[in-house]
C-alpha cells in the first residue's frame, strides 16, 4: 500500500514511457508505474484491507472462531467474580523481623494501622 502511494504523489517519468526505458531506473524520482500495474497495486491492497477486517477465519461461523469463542468463556468462567459491593480494602502491613526486638522504635518506622488511613482527611484534587 505504501508503493501505491508513493508512486501515486509522483509525476510519470516521460523517459520510461516515451521510450520504454529510464536511465535511473528504481532510483527515478518520477513514477515508472504503468496502469496496468497501478490497477493490480489497487486491488492488492483492498484485498488485504478485506482479509485483515475479516481476520484469519473464514467467518463468525468458522471453527477458529468457535474455538476462539470457547477458549474466552472458559477463561472467564474460571476467572473469580468481582463482588459487586464496593468496600475499601486496607493494606496490611508488618513491622520487619529485624526491628520488633527494638524498644521505643521512631513513629517513622512503624507501620501504619487502619485507623491511621480512616483518620486522613478527605482531600479533592483538580
Amino acid at each position: 500500500m505504501t508503493i501505491l502511494a508513493e508512486e501515486a504523489a509522483k509525476r510519470p517519468c516521460l523517459s520510461f514511457f516515451q521510450t520504454g526505458n529510464c536511465n535511473f531506473g528504481d532510483g527515478c524520482r518520477f513514477s515508472h508505474l504503468t496502469e496496468e500495474r497501478k490497477q493490480h497495486l489497487e486491488a492488492e491492497c483492498l484485498r488485504k484491507k478485506h482479509e485483515k477486517r475479516k481476520g484469519p477465519s473464514e467467518g463468525p461461523g468458522s471453527s477458529l472462531a468457535v474455538g476462539f469463542l470457547e477458549d474466552w468463556l472458559a477463561k472467564r468462567s474460571e476467572a473469580p467474580e468481582k463482588n459487586p459491593t464496593k468496600k475499601h480494602l486496607f493494606p496490611s502491613y508488618r513491622l520487619p523481623q529485624i526491628l520488633e526486638n527494638i524498644p521505643h522504635i521512631p513513629p517513622s518506622l512503624l507501620p501504619p494501622t487502619r485507623e491511621d488511613f480512616e483518620n486522613l482527611p478527605r482531600l479533592e484534587w483538580g
